[in-house]
Formats: C-alpha cells, sequence, structure tokens
C-alpha cells in the first residue's frame, strides 16, 4: 500500500504526453526565438555607439595646421608651462607646491614667441610660487593672488620685447603637499 502511494505521487508530477494541455513546440517558435535574439544583437551595440557617439565630445587635433590653431576673435590662445614643483616659503623645504600654470595669451601670435622664452617664463613663475608661504597658497583666495603675481611677473619681464600680455592665468594642478 505504501508503495501504491508513492507511484501515484510520482504519476501527478509528471505530465502525460499524450495530453493535450501540454505546449506544442515547433520550427515556428524557435526560429521566432533566434529572430528577436538576433535582432536584439545587432541592435544593442549600434545604439550604444550612436549615444556614445552624441555624447562625447570630439578629441583636439594636434596635428592641425599652424593657421587652423590660431585663434579666431573671442577665443583665447594658452601656453602651457609644464608642471612645476616649488618649495613653500617658511617650511624648511619640508613642504612642495607642484602647478601646471597655462598662460592666457592677449594675441595668438605671442605662442610662437613665448616658446623661446620658456625657461625665463618658468622661472618667473618660481619666484612667483617660492615666497608664498601655506597660509598665502590656501583656499581660492590663495591661488588668485598668486595668479596675480605670475601674470605681473611675466607681462614685467615680456613688456620691452614685444607687444602683448599674458592676461590670466589657469591652474590644470594645483597641489600642497
Amino acid at each position: 500500500m505504501a508503495d501504491e502511494g508513492k507511484s501515484e505521487g510520482i504519476n501527478e508530477l509528471v505530465p502525460d504526453p499524450s495530453s493535450a494541455a501540454a505546449p506544442a513546440k515547433g520550427k515556428s517558435g524557435t526560429l521566432i526565438v533566434v529572430i528577436v535574439g538576433f535582432v536584439i544583437m545587432i541592435v544593442t551595440p549600434l545604439t550604444t555607439y550612436f549615444v556614445v557617439k552624441a555624447t562625447v565630445p570630439p578629441p583636439l587635433s594636434t596635428s592641425a595646421p599652424r593657421e587652423e590653431l590660431d585663434a579666431k576673435p573671442g577665443e583665447t590662445t594658452t601656453f602651457n608651462l609644464g608642471t612645476i614643483y616649488v618649495n613653500i616659503a617658511e617650511t624648511k623645504g619640508t613642504r612642495v607646491l607642484k602647478i601646471e600654470p597655462y598662460l592666457v595669451l592677449s594675441e595668438p601670435r605671442l605662442d610662437e614667441v613665448l616658446t623661446g622664452m620658456a625657461p625665463m617664463l618658468r622661472d618667473k613663475v618660481l619666484a612667483a610660487a617660492s615666497t608664498k608661504t601655506i597660509d598665502e597658497l590656501e583656499g581660492s583666495q590663495g591661488r588668485e593672488n598668486l595668479k596675480r603675481s605670475i601674470m605681473t611677473l611675466i607681462n614685467t619681464a615680456i613688456k620691452g620685447r614685444m607687444s602683448g600680455a599674458v592676461v590670466d592665468v589657469y591652474f590644470n594642478e594645483f597641489l600642497i603637499q
């Protein structure tokens, strides 16, 4: 009797293949699944490509001819002085300022002139920054004061040599360690 109960329970779990309630799978159902999967495989990368292309700005070209690099009216021309490390005043060499200044030029043609003067310009930045204490460098007001000092020293140095001037200074990096 115990065996009969077990076999009845098993038979209830296994569907009868001849019953009409069992779903019929044929070639058409499998074909639809394959087609839908294929469409998803094609549409997903295409959608991703167009979304990314629409949202990411184009890269800057460094191989453009010189005429294309000259600033148009209303555009600014910058001159990168590279990364500069400076000992901070009154720290006995234990604290360092790391900056990467960009000079904003009043005229695009100054870029070519200042290229030959880069060591002198870096020295002027070092002179301006090495006199600052930590208290003078901290906060946005400290950075603005350093920018003004750099701009004043460089404009004084190039004043008699050429027309045009540095109109602003940007820091790509500004780190006190």
